[in-house]
């Protein structure tokens, strides 16, 4: 195997000489993979608004785009894609694909769950650690359940920190419902928080307690940590997730300090 100086390296150009091989490969009856032949789908922010977006394999290539709910196959509203799309559900499935002249159809597929808490400006009050910064505070409130094993930029780290994070919803809402993602893995010395505590605040300066829930560390739990409380006035949530500390005797990683990794916010 050879690899091109990574200052020479050009993917759009690999994918296109790719694309003119293909056809032959084809004949040849190669089995070849396609991940490269479908849209790379994310989410974006714009104007405190969540927006599905799609990029196509090669520049230029013509994509269609359906949204439908979670499970859905189709529901018959296909679109051509020509730019970021605004998501009118809460629980959405994204859908686009490219299609060749052979009507073949390289088609790639996103869950997005939109919440209060969506495209909303997130703080913290230490960053994440340099080796799994994801998309920056974004990665919390971007809709996307991030996938397992943890393989993916939909996480962030913090080892032997705790991780608070300040969401800013925009304006007052009414709000009832915390969701949090948690990842528990101790073969690379992840464990759950000890505890999660949740605040309230109208300025972003004076703070007011809702709840303080308690979890078992060292020991798998539920990924999701849904608190449910009296609904509240909130225009800032904090989200306070306290590291277990240093890994127990008997434990991968023992005499090390913990790692907490976080992926997606729900706040309803």
């Amino acid at each position: 195997v050879l690899w091109t100086n990574e200052t020479s390296r050009n993917y759009i150009h690999f994918t296109e000489r790719l694309m003119e091989f293909s056809g032959l490969l084809k004949k040849m009856d190669v089995n070849m993979a396609h991940s490269w032949q479908r849209p790379v789908l994310s989410t974006i922010a714009q104007n405190g608004l969540l927006k599905a977006e799609a990029k196509p394999p090669v520049p230029g290539k013509k994509m269609i785009y359906e949204l439908t709910k979670p499970g859905m196959k189709t529901n018959g509203a296909k679109m051509e894609y020509v730019a970021p799309v605004e998501l009118m559900d809460k629980n959405i499935q994204f859908r686009v694909w490219v299609e060749e002249n052979d009507s073949t159809r390289y088609e790639s597929s996103l869950l997005i769950r939109s919440s209060l808490a969506s495209a909303k400006q997130v703080s913290f009050a230490k960053a994440p650690s340099e080796h799994y910064p994801g998309k920056g505070g974004f990665t919390l409130v971007d809709g996307i359940i991030a996938a397992l094993p943890r393989i993916n930029s939909e996480w962030l780290g913090w080892s032997g920190d705790d991780m608070i994070a300040t969401i800013d919803l925009g304006a007052e809402q009414k709000v009832s419902l915390a969701e949090i993602g948690v990842l528990h893995d101790p073969t690379n010395w992840i464990y759950e928080p000890s505890e999660i505590q949740l605040e309230r605040s109208m300025d972003g300066i004076k703070w007011e307690h809702i709840l303080v829930t308690s979890i078992i560390p060292f020991r798998p739990n539920p990924r999701i940590k849904q608190l449910k409380f009296s609904p509240v006035d909130a225009r800032f949530i904090r989200i306070t997730a306290k590291n277990p500390g240093i890994i127990p005797a008997g434990k991968p990683g023992a005499g090390k300090n913990s790692w907490i990794f976080f992926d997606e916010i729900i706040i309803e």
